[in-house]
C-alpha cells in the first residue's frame, strides 16, 4: 500500500515537505482536460513504513521524517529477484508527502496517474479517498 498523507492546502513551509505555489512551473504533461492544471511532481518527502504502522503513529497528518525525491519514485524498484525481489512484489507500505498552496479557496481535485497496488489519499490528516488497481489512474 502507498499512502500520500498530508497534503496541506496552504504551506506549512518547514520540515513539512516542498513548498510549491499553485500555480507555477510547466504545465502538466497531459492531453486534454481543464486548464489551469499544475503537476505536482517534486520534490516530495518519502519513508518506508515496514510495520505498516504509519497511520497509528499519526503520519497521515504528515509528522514523518524520510528523504527527499523526485516523483515518480519506488523505494524499492531495485531488487527484482531473489528473496528481497519476491518481498517487494507482495508490496510494501511507503508515505509520501508534498507541501502546496492553492490560490483561492474553491474546489480542487488530485489526481494520480499511477500508484500500485493501493493508496490512500490525505489531505490536512483528512482521508480524501482509497484506491485500489495496478498502475491505474485515480
Amino acid at each position: 500500500m502507498v499512502a500520500v498523507p498530508a497534503i496541506p492546502l496552504h504551506s506549512a513551509g518547514g520540515s513539512a515537505g516542498a513548498d510549491t505555489a499553485l500555480p507555477a512551473g510547466p504545465p502538466p504533461a497531459a492531453a486534454g482536460g481543464p486548464d489551469g492544471r499544475v503537476a505536482l511532481s517534486g520534490p516530495w518527502t518519502v519513508t518506508r513504513d515496514e510495520s505498516a504502522h504509519g497511520e497509528a503513529k499519526g503520519w497521515q497528518a504528515g509528522t514523518f521524517g524520510g528523504h527527499v525525491v523526485d516523483v515518480p519514485f519506488v523505494p524499492d524498484a531495485g531488487d527484482v529477484t531473489g528473496r528481497r525481489g519476491l518481498t517487494n512484489f507482495r508490496g510494501s507500505v511507503a508515505w509520501y508527502r508534498t507541501t502546496f498552496t492553492v490560490p483561492a479557496d474553491d474546489r480542487y481535485a488530485i489526481e494520480f496517474e499511477s500508484v500500485h497496488h493501493r493508496a490512500e489519499v490525505w489531505l490536512d490528516g483528512r482521508l480524501l479517498g482509497t484506491h485500489t488497481g495496478a498502475y491505474l489512474p485515480f
